[in-house]
């Protein structure tokens, strides 16, 4: 099982009633932030979080306990079969859930990544398909970050292992799903460009699972193609 929800921050204002049931340590790490955009993503990040897993666990929300693993990946401590991952840019806020472990990142398509740090976060051979096939297929600099991002999380490791480690697979189709290898072990990508200008990734070790929730990858779609559509027809001050 693979389940996917994604809000917009546009949708909460900071002063938001929804964040009461965030415990006093996450309302002031939000706090701590610089920008409110940065703050309203992690307060929603966490409000969304904790509404389902007092959902799932018959709890108060502000009575979960949630724990940070030593690689900043936040954690349900009660119950570790429910495997969530969090991400956040521009405006969306997209958790993912699933009986395996799960890794979700989401990027908005104007998101420029440097050539330079090509190095960074690809193998050679990856370089090499960027460098051959970028003209052919947009956005697939972008499609391979974003699928090593969502890789890293589902292993729990986050950026604190080189991303080189990570070996991308069947990349030459982005449309389709990426396979991925970290010291033997596979992982799955499905890669969805959105309506809303984003691209969503979610990795798990689990194929199946991927490719069993079609009708909840249309509904993401359906659901963005609406959000796009309102956001265009809006009037402009």
């Amino acid at each position: 099982m693979i389940d996917i929800e994604i809000l917009s921050i546009n949708s909460f204002k900071d002063n938001s009633s929804a964040w009461l049931v965030l415990p006093d340590i996450e309302r002031d790490r939000a706090n701590n932030f610089l920008k409110m955009q940065d703050s309203l993503r992690f307060k929603l990040g966490r409000f969304m979080v904790r509404m389902r897993l007092s959902k799932e666990l018959g709890l108060p929300p502000e009575k979960i306990s949630i724990l940070i693993n030593s690689f900043g990946k936040p954690n349900c401590s009660i119950d570790n079969s429910l495997n969530f991952s969090i991400s956040h840019s521009g405006e969306f806020v997209a958790v993912g859930w699933s009986d395996y472990p799960i890794g979700v990142d989401i990027e908005p398509l104007t998101s420029i990544l440097n050539s330079n740090l090509d190095h960074l976060i690809f193998n050679a051979n990856e370089i090499g398909i960027v460098n051959n096939f970028e003209i052919k297929y947009k956005y697939l600099r972008l499609i391979m970050f974003v699928a090593k991002e969502a890789v890293l999380k589902c292993l729990g490791f986050g950026f604190s292992v080189d991303p080189k480690l990570i070996e991308l697979q069947e990349y030459e189709k982005p449309w389709k799903i990426i396979s991925a290898s970290y010291l033997k072990k596979n992982i799955f990508v499905k890669i969805i460009i959105l309506p809303s200008g984003y691209l969503l990734g979610v990795a798990s070790h689990s194929l199946d699972a991927l490719i069993c929730e079609n009708e909840m990858w249309h509904q993401i779609f359906k659901q963005h193609y609406f959000h796009a559509k309102v956001t265009a027809d809006a009037p402009h001050s």
